[in-house]
């Protein structure tokens, strides 16, 4: 273990945690993955153009542009270049954001005319995403703890021309939720519950986060995670979904987390069934149960995500 962490420049706590959850190989060649430069990977928002394109208008200016292995909206950038400083960014074409956090917004699967929490909204990536897979119709609620965030929302929501996404501050823990959000328990067709994790999907994108990480987030996080899932279940109405999704790895903050959310009384939804056989045979587990992409297999970021359903009542 001290011979791998040496390799990779990784703490000891964290090799050791991917130690003993991949063979010795695949943890060795996903360790040396998080290391390799990050891909640029844009999403085509469909509510100003399509992938086709912005595509055309890149290679038009010889930029390197080819579309994404595996989500439908994806262009995949080679070389290095500030794609802020395109027309097309300004112009709310695109906006930056990796394959795998793509697919998480498609295993949303948003009816259009629904009503969508999106609970750990951040800045609003997921949640254009969801805006552009709903054709900006129905109503998304962008919950987040920030408001410095919410406002970076808002501004890239006005440039995206998502006119369905209204921002809200989350209720503090045990606080009663405003108006709007209190209308909502229990009416929502989807949840997204982008839960905040320790990232090690992610690090060759953040590595700063190794200096944020030790062994008590790791074993705290578990516990946040799950507080935060079934708060956001509240929304749930009846046969509505649930997804839960990471952008780590580790099986305590992914799997652990929905077998809870399952012993609670939720119905999981495999993301086979949601996504398609094809696509779920590239990028979902082999029983087809939960999306998960490693940066080592399918050149994108670390990320898991699962569907749960909230039960019906029964008569």
């Amino acid at each position: 273990m001290r011979a791998f962490a040496q390799r990779h420049s990784l703490p000891r706590f964290l090799s050791a945690r991917l130690l003993e959850e991949f063979e010795p190989q695949t943890a060795d060649a996903l360790a040396a993955a998080l290391r390799e430069s990050a891909p640029i990977c844009l999403r085509a928002n469909t509510l100003r153009t399509t992938r086709e394109t912005l595509r055309a208008k890149l290679v038009e200016r010889r930029v390197l542009a080819r579309p994404g292995l595996y989500a439908d909206t994806a262009v995949r950038i080679d070389g290095f270049v500030n794609v802020f400083e395109w027309p097309e960014f300004e112009a709310g074409e695109f906006e930056l954001q990796d394959e795998a956090s793509q697919l998480a917004a498609a295993l949303v699967a948003p009816p259009r005319r629904s009503l969508v929490v999106d609970a750990c909204a951040g800045a609003g990536g997921k949640t254009l995403a969801l805006s552009a897979f709903m054709h900006n119709k129905g109503r998304i609620l962008a919950l987040d703890t920030s408001e410095r965030r919410l406002t970076e929302l808002r501004r890239r929501a006005a440039r995206a021309g998502a006119f369905n996404v209204i921002p809200l501050l989350a209720p503090a823990e045990g606080a009663q939720p405003v108006a709007e959000l209190a209308a909502a328990l229990g009416k929502a067709d989807r949840v997204l519950v982008d839960a905040p994790c320790s990232g090690v999907g992610v690090l060759r994108r953040k590595p700063d986060l190794l200096r944020r990480l030790d062994v008590r987030a790791l074993d705290r996080l578990p516990k946040e995670q799950l507080a935060i899932a079934r708060d956001a279940r509240r929304y749930l109405a009846p046969g509505g979904r649930l997804i839960y999704a990471t952008c780590t790895l580790l099986r305590a903050e992914n799997e652990a987390i929905v077998e809870q959310l399952v012993a609670d009384g939720m119905q999981l939804v495999p993301a086979r069934e949601i996504l398609g056989g094809e696509l779920a045979d590239r990028v979902c587990t082999s029983d087809g149960r939960y999306l998960k992409l490693l940066p080592h297999v399918h050149g994108t970021d670390g990320f898991f995500a699962a569907c749960l359903r909230e039960p019906r009542p029964t008569t």
